[in-house]
């Protein structure tokens, strides 16, 4: 149950609402009644095509929707599928069979059910009201809205009104006959009216009680036209507008009984369409009304009559409706029908008249040749032209107003509505003519088939003579010929050849070579100082003698180009095998200075009113322009007309609808936004509500999310999307109708797919510090294999050293000790006074002292023999020894020294001590030399302190000096572990050297130490 009132208009509203119920969706241009039902478009659907059968009821919402109410189901329709209703879940109807619908405007739909009881279906909810709800039992037969918004419902024990809590009788109806009430209708005045069993009432706006208005009897129907007035039919007494005084019906059948008059509607051109005997008949002036038949039935002219040998889906005509875009439809025994207008107007040809070809007739209209019977004239002034033909094949006007037919069987030139036969020369007869072309003043010239081209001679002479082909082509007629304003004359040829002749009968021709590439050249057509060419392939223009290919955008390309016009807006017109073109002029002249442009052009086929092909090679032409502007075009068996001052458009913006929405092809409620955990892919199906041409509707869609910018998708009504990730996603849908009219705002369903249990954001969250500790595992086993592997490096490299410094000391070392004491022997047999002896003596001590130096050397190669004792303990053994050789005092300060140090580490601070403690004891002639070693679990502190004679504040940086590189391979050394070397020293104020070293990270620091140690290297080498 809605709330209270929730669905009732307030009473300022009603003028506004009944505007909307006469003018909703009112179209550009309502049906022609001067056209013919069978000029109009009809399409039918029978239950072959889905259409459900018995359909009683048709309405349209707000939406577009066309809805069906019929005895198996509600449906709805789009124009190319039929779909049963179904509502949300737990909304579902007390009953299948539909019997009434209403569409109310802004407020949904109202639908009756023939078992009794009415829903109401709006904003996606369905609302129902029964005998519990005080609604009269039986059919639902008739739904109506007062002035104050207030819905009424017949049924076929009553009537009833609801107030918004309960339906009831209102008091208004006491005087009201009981009984079934079949026909409901407010009219723009406000007046209720009521079609019961006895008689036909009225509650006129504010009255306090019905009135009677007729004594009509029987099952009733009720239609308002334009001005206002009520109309109603029966199936005894037949059709009439209803009186404001009660009394008989004014007009009433002839034979009182079961009648055939049915539904009935005023469409917005003002005919009125009226369910009959076997069909549909339409009545274009109500006013005069045709006599009527038994049962009631208007006796209206065949052509406003539609039966089911027509095409009509059925016999019976059960429900009339128009739609928003000015569409007619009905419902019949047998399915679903339409009737719309055509762009193109089907003219009406005289029986037997095919293959017509065309002249434009004086004032209006166009004159019809006919390969089969005599020509007529199509127009307001249609006749026939007895004595003419037939076998026309090739008809002209000319500048003077005649037209001329040939064929053959003649020539014929019909000036003033006469017509007079030409004389050809007698081995012209029996030939067909391809083409003629006025050749200036009223004189024209053909190409006749097998014997080329002749002229007809000036006055006063009448006869007429051969002329040449121009040279350079094969000994063939032309298929077409043209005149342009500068006099000049056009001839075009099979296999692409083009010639020109003007008028000091000077040749210009064209053909592949100069770009042209339509095939057989079947139409011209002069377009001031340009010339259009018909193709069989395509269509080209001629503009400052060159040629420029036209290609149309989005189609298929241009094929059987056979008739080219102008019309007065500068747009080109081409009938063509694949139907016929407007090329606005706009394009043209877009194409004219870009050959490479697509030109933006409009097709009209079979869509709009054209049936068949035009002829490819005669009769010609197959299009022609009217002395009132009108363009007309001819098929092989049909010929239509169009006034391009008056197209008639589609300017109802179609609203689009989302129809489903499917997970793993399983149809997803569109009222449950969240779709099931893991959804990868979704498809979409939509539509739009374009009633008139749903064929050509085209689509955009966008998924926020996915697309950044809107999807061009044609004709397609569905699509599908991938690889979806959890998150918000809102589906657009826009479409356009068959005259480029985008929806007014799109269709959007917005849905979610949330995530798995792996794609939550806390299980990502959670794999950040898991992942930053695997990352720093790896990090350490990685820095681990790399402090291994310079660990085995550093091992081999301490390993060669030591090979080097015992090759060093078995051969060298000992092979310069053997000569010195060679040496020494021979020098002490000398004298020790001999000069000789002084000199080889000091020449012996250098070699000592080189000696001496040599096997530091090598000691320096050898690895420190520390044994298991500590690097502290180490250095400070050294500088003992030192101290006992050289003669000064040492002391050592150890502190916290602890856990080993790594095995680079231990080397190299202990080569960087060695070599500080041998530096003091031999360079500084220091009286005291201190040490101290500094260990904690994250640094490290070396300290070498002297006494002595110090050095030049640069001495530090002449790292060659004399050949001594000690203190740059400590600073190596020191920058190979990641350490910071510092030394301190003023001259004559004693020496410090300090190294420090962190101990947190070591591998990082190793791994660190180790570029540096590369890079080195790599200063080395270069």
């Amino acid at each position: 149950m809605p709330p209270a009132l929730a669905h009732c208009l307030p009473r300022p509203v009603f003028a506004c609402l009944l505007c909307v119920w006469a003018l909703v969706g009112a179209p550009a241009h309502a049906l022609d009644r001067s056209q013919t039902l069978e000029q109009l478009h009809h399409t039918a659907w029978s239950t072959r095509d889905g259409a459900p059968a018995e359909v009683e009821s048709l309405a349209q919402t707000d939406d577009g929707t066309l809805w069906l109410g019929s005895p198996t189901g509600l449906f709805h329709f789009d124009g190319l599928q039929f779909e049963r209703f179904q509502p949300p879940s737990g909304q579902s109807g007390p009953t299948g069979s539909v019997s009434t619908l209403f569409a109310q405007p802004g407020n949904g739909l109202w639908i009756g059910y023939r078992f009794g009881g009415v829903g109401w279906w709006n904003h996606g909810q369905l609302h129902h009201f029964g005998r519990g709800e005080g609604l009269p039992s039986g059919t639902v037969t008739a739904v109506a809205i007062d002035p104050q918004g207030r819905p009424w419902v017949g049924t076929t024990t009553g009537i009833a009104r609801f107030d918004g809590q309960r339906w009831s009788t209102p008091p208004e109806a006491a005087s009201y006959p009981a009984g079934a009430t079949y026909a409901l209708h407010t009219d723009r005045a406000g007046t209720v009216w009521a079609a019961a069993e006895v008689g036909t009432w009225r509650l006129a706006r504010g009255a306090a009680h019905f009135e009677r208005s007729t004594r009509s009897i029987s099952f009733a129907w009720l239609a308002e036209r334009q001005d206002g007035r009520v109309w109603e039919s029966n199936g005894t007494q037949g059709l009439w507008p209803l009186p404001d005084t009660d009394g008989l019906p004014p007009l009433q059948a002839p034979v009182p009984g079961p009648g055939h008059v049915g539904a009935l509607l005023f469409d917005r051109d003002g005919a009125l369409w009226v369910a009959s005997l076997g069909g549909v008949a339409r009545l274009v002036d109500a006013d005069h009304l045709p006599a009527l038949g038994p049962g009631g039935d208007p006796q209206v002219s065949p052509s406003q009559r539609f039966t089911h040998a027509d095409g009509l889906s059925g016999e019976d005509v059960l429900a009339i409706l128009e739609d928003r875009e000015g569409d007619i439809w009905m419902s019949t025994s047998g399915g679903l029908d339409r009737f719309r207008a055509n762009k193109l107007t089907r003219a009406a040809l005289p029986v037997d008249l095919m293959s017509p070809s065309l002249a434009a007739a004086p004032g209006e209209g166009v004159w019809v040749g006919s390969t089969d019977v005599e020509p007529a004239r199509l127009g307001r002034d249609e006749r026939r032209l007895p004595g003419v033909g037939p076998r026309i094949t090739s008809v002209l006007r000319d500048t003077r107003g005649a037209v001329w037919m040939a064929g053959a069987r003649g020539v014929w030139r019909i000036a003033d509505d006469s017509a007079e036969q030409v004389t050809l020369p007698q081995d012209l007869s029996g030939t067909p003519v391809q083409a003629i072309v006025d050749v200036g003043g009223g004189r024209v010239r053909m190409a006749i088939l097998h014997h080329g081209q002749w002229e007809q001679e000036a006055p006063p002479s009448t006869g007429w003579h051969p002329v040449a082909e121009p040279p350079g082509g094969p000994d063939a007629n032309p298929l077409a010929m043209a005149r342009d304003s500068q006099g000049r004359l056009w001839l075009g040829y099979a296999f692409d050849r083009l010639v020109m002749v003007d008028e000091n009968g000077a040749q210009s021709s064209w053909g592949p070579p100069q770009g042209l590439h339509v095939g057989s050249l079947m139409s011209l057509c002069a377009q001031g100082t340009w010339m259009w060419l018909g193709g069989e392939l395509g269509l080209a223009l001629v503009q400052d003698g060159r040629i420029h290919p036209i290609h149309i955008d989005g189609g298929e390309a241009l094929a059987g180009v056979s008739g080219i016009v102008v019309d007065a807006f500068g747009d080109v017109w081409l009938n063509t095998a694949l139907g016929i073109f407007r090329l606005p002029s706009d394009e043209v002249a877009k194409a004219s200075q870009d050959p490479s442009h697509l030109v933006s052009a409009e097709r009209l086929d079979y869509h709009d009113g054209l049936d068949g092909a035009p002829a490819q090679l005669r009769p010609v032409p197959t299009a022609v322009v009217a002395d009132d502007g009108v363009l007309w075009f001819s098929t092989n068996n049909s010929v239509v007309w169009i006034d391009p001052r008056h197209i008639r458009r589609n300017l109802v913006p179609p609203p689009a609808r989302i129809l489903a929405l499917e997970v793993g092809g399983q149809a997803w409620p569109l009222q449950t936004p969240t779709l099931p955990v893991g959804t990868r892919s979704v498809d979409l199906r939509y539509t739009a509500v374009a009633l008139a041409q749903p064929e050509r509707v085209k689509f955009r869609v966008r998924l926020d999310g996915v697309d950044a910018n809107w999807q061009d998708v044609d004709i397609r009504r569905s699509v599908h999307y991938t690889n979806l990730s959890p998150g918000r996603y809102a589906f657009r849908v826009l479409a356009r109708n068959e005259d480029g009219i985008w929806s007014e705002q799109p269709a959007v369903r917005e849905f979610s797919v949330p995530p798995a249990f792996h794609q939550t954001w806390w299980f990502r969250l959670m794999w950040v510090p898991i992942a930053g500790l695997l990352a720093w595992a790896l990090l350490r086993w990685r820095l681990r294999r790399l402090a291994a592997r310079y660990a085995d490096r550093h091992e081999a490299m301490l390993i060669e050293r030591e090979r080097i410094a015992r090759e060093l000391h078995d051969t060298l070392l000992q092979s310069v000790q053997g000569l010195i004491l060679r040496f020494q022997s021979g020098v002490d047999r000398l004298p020790p006074d001999d000069p000789t002896r002084l000199a080889l003596e000091r020449s012996l001590d250098r070699a000592e002292e080189v000696l001496m130096e040599g096997r530091d050397r090598v000691n320096e190669l050898r690895a420190p023999a520390g044994g298991s004792a500590t690097l502290g303990e180490a250095l400070a053994r050294f500088g003992e020894e030192l101290a006992a050789e050289h003669g000064h005092t040492f002391s050592a300060a150890l502190r916290g020294e602890g856990e080993p140090l790594p095995g680079r580490v231990r080397h190299e601070a202990e080569h960087i001590g060695r070599e500080a403690l041998l530096n003091a004891a031999r360079h500084a002639r220091a009286a005291a030399v201190q040490l101290v070693v500094q260990q904690t679990p994250t640094r490290l502190v070396l300290e070498v302190r002297d006494d002595g004679r110090g050095m030049p504040a640069l001495r530090e940086y002449a790292a060659g000096r004399a050949g001594h590189w000690g203190l740059a391979g400590m600073r190596e050394r020191a920058r190979s572990i990641g350490a910071r070397f510092t030394l301190t020293s003023a001259e004559g104020d004693g020496t410090q050297i300090r190294l420090e070293l962190r101990l947190r990270g070591r591998a990082r620091r190793g791994w660190l130490g180790l570029m540096f140690y590369v890079a080195s290297l790599i200063r080395k080498r270069t």
